[in-house]
C-alpha cells in the first residue's frame, strides 16, 4: 500500500514497452464501489509523465489516499503528448464514424 505512482508506473513500463516512450502520460484514478453494487465512485490520484522531471504526483502513494482492499486502481495511458498539451474531451454528440455513415446513408437514400 505504500507504493508511489512513480513506482507503479515503472512496473507498468516493464510489462508494456509502448509505455516507455518519453512523453507518455499515465493518469491514475481510484474506483471505490458504491454501496449495494450501484457502480463506482471515481477520484483522481494524479498523473506521471514519462521522460520528464518528477512532480508532486510522482511521490503520492496509495496509502496517502487510504486505498483499501476491494477498491480498484484505474490507469489511463495516453501516448506521446508534448508537455503542456492535453487531449480535450471528445467532440459533443460523439458518434464519430456513426455520424459520417449516417450522412452517407442519407445521401444514398436521396439518390433513389
Amino acid at each position: 500500500m505504500d507504493a508511489s505512482l512513480r513506482e507503479i508506473s515503472m512496473l507498468i513500463r516493464e510489462m508494456l514497452p509502448e509505455a516507455r516512450r518519453p512523453g507518455t502520460r499515465m493518469d491514475f484514478d481510484v474506483l471505490v464501489p458504491e454501496p449495494f453494487g450501484r457502480g463506482y465512485r471515481k477520484s483522481h490520484l494524479g498523473a506521471v509523465f514519462i521522460g520528464h522531471k518528477t512532480s508532486i504526483d510522482d511521490q503520492r502513494t496509495l496509502e496517502d489516499v487510504r486505498f483499501q482492499v476491494g477498491e480498484l486502481l484505474d490507469v489511463a495511458i495516453s501516448g506521446h503528448l508534448p508537455p503542456g498539451v492535453h487531449r480535450g474531451p471528445p467532440p459533443r454528440g460523439g458518434g464519430g464514424d456513426r455520424d459520417r455513415d449516417r450522412g452517407d446513408r442519407d445521401r444514398d437514400n436521396k439518390r433513389r
